[in-house]
């Protein structure tokens, strides 16, 4: 079950992170989509890749966003733009096409991330691994339609030597930052949203541009 997130962002709380989650297994050379003993019993499928529920970090956060999910999905796939919308986003450079085995560099909210592109589903799913100062990860965004517009859940999942013996800071810090991502992203879909429709009252063909 994903946490809700509250128009006011700040009204996260450390506790809210101890959520289900997953975390892709960290050997390249194994299948990310079984558990180490080679059952799949601690582990639930999303996608395309199987996450473990034991990971040290985990988090789920959802939100609802007032905009087509191919409004929401250019957001996201746009990677180069992110600083525009995101004031955490220090840069991101996405080295090739945007699909299976690409690689991607950013930076966010100070902590410098590699990682290569694993899901891409447009405009319905995209997920990518990542890697920092000793500690490996996945990320995965969630697009679902709804009468009002979007469904929006980020699942991101951390394990390794640095994860586990700073999991508290890392849990707290990732969920703090994670939600202004999502509240960004939020904010900039439903701006460009209102900034593209006709004014209340007007007919669309009477729109300037039209």
């Amino acid at each position: 079950m994903a946490v809700r997130l509250p128009h006011d962002p700040h009204a996260m709380t450390d506790r809210d992170s101890v959520l289900p989650g997953g975390m892709p297994d960290r050997d390249p050379g194994r299948d990310p989509a079984r558990s180490g003993d080679g059952s799949s019993r601690e582990s639930a499928r999303s996608g395309g890749v199987r996450l473990k529920e034991d990971a040290p970090v985990l988090l789920r956060l959802q939100t609802d966003v007032s905009a087509p999910p191919e409004a929401v999905w250019d957001l996201l796939v746009e990677v180069r733009r992110w600083p525009l919308w995101h004031r955490g986003a220090d840069f991101a450079d996405l080295r090739g096409e945007l699909e299976p085995g690409t690689q991607l560099r950013w930076r966010m909210d100070g902590m410098r991330i590699r990682s290569r592109i694993r899901e891409v589903d447009p405009p319905v799913r995209l997920g990518w691994t990542m890697g920092t100062l000793g500690a490996r990860g996945y990320q995965r965004w969630s697009l679902r339609p709804t009468p009002t517009g979007t469904e929006v859940t980020l699942e991101e999942a951390w394990g390794g030597l640095f994860a586990l013996v700073l999991k508290r800071t890392l849990k707290r810090t990732l969920l703090r930052a994670r939600t202004h991502w999502l509240a960004a992203l939020r904010d900039r879909a439903e701006a460009d949203e209102d900034a593209g429709a006709p004014p209340e009252g007007d007919e669309g063909d009477k729109w300037p541009g039209r």
